[in-house]
């Protein structure tokens, strides 16, 4: 009797230590950004990757000059979060809104979280945002906690900061986006420089404790 009841508890052992091990912690946003701003970072190291995009010394240029800094850990990382509420501010259009199917809704808000990034680029010039084209990378993951579309702006020393736009794609699949955000005021961002970057825009932005 006392082997049996020996052989259920290794059982019930084995069965308990395989249960733990299979319970795989959940990865941050933050740090899931911090893989795709690495491989960005490698992206801009690269002249072979860069001239197969660009034969334009100016932009290869602006590529160079704004991304040698040290992108191994960030100075400060921000959230930036479009408010649900001010959709409307940004439509213009109230009778638009409500004659949306949930889909359409859903897309549009999609696309307005990923053509801000590219606003401010563009305000920079022809030359900044062609740059940051070259250099955009994206990850998909499986995020069971997250549900709402987010943006993180990850800050670094006297170098340009990198902007993650994490969205919802659905069945728990979160994408994350990468841009540089190329710009000599864009160098070394604050909370205050955030906020006037989306005046009107109707965002809140808060740091991201690690």
């Amino acid at each position: 009797m006392k082997k049996k009841n020996l052989v259920i508890f290794s059982v019930i052992l084995i069965l308990s230590l395989t249960a733990c091990g299979s319970k795989k912690e959940q990865v941050s946003l933050y740090e899931r950004g911090l893989e795709v701003v690495d491989l960005m970072d490698e992206m801009a190291d690269s002249q072979s990757y860069v001239q197969m995009f660009t034969g334009n010394e100016k932009i290869s240029n602006v590529i160079q000059n704004n991304t040698n800094g040290d992108y191994s850990k960030p100075q400060t990382v921000y959230e930036v979060v479009l408010r649900k509420d001010n959709y409307q501010g940004l439509i213009g259009n109230e009778d638009i809104q409500t004659t949306m199917s949930d889909e359409l809704e859903r897309i549009m808000k999609k696309k307005v979280h990923a053509s801000l990034i590219t606003q401010i680029n563009a305000y920079g010039g022809s030359e900044n945002l062609a740059a940051s084209t070259i250099c955009t990378a994206g990850i998909s993951f499986v995020n069971k906690e997250e549900k709402d579309d987010v943006i993180y702006i990850y800050v670094y020393e006297n170098t340009a900061p990198v902007a993650i736009t994490f969205l919802q794609e659905g069945n728990d699949i979160v994408s994350a986006n990468g841009t540089f955000m190329f710009g000599e005021e864009l160098i070394n961002l604050t909370e205050e420089t955030i906020l006037q970057l989306f005046e009107g825009t109707y965002v809140t932005v808060q740091k991201v404790e690690n």
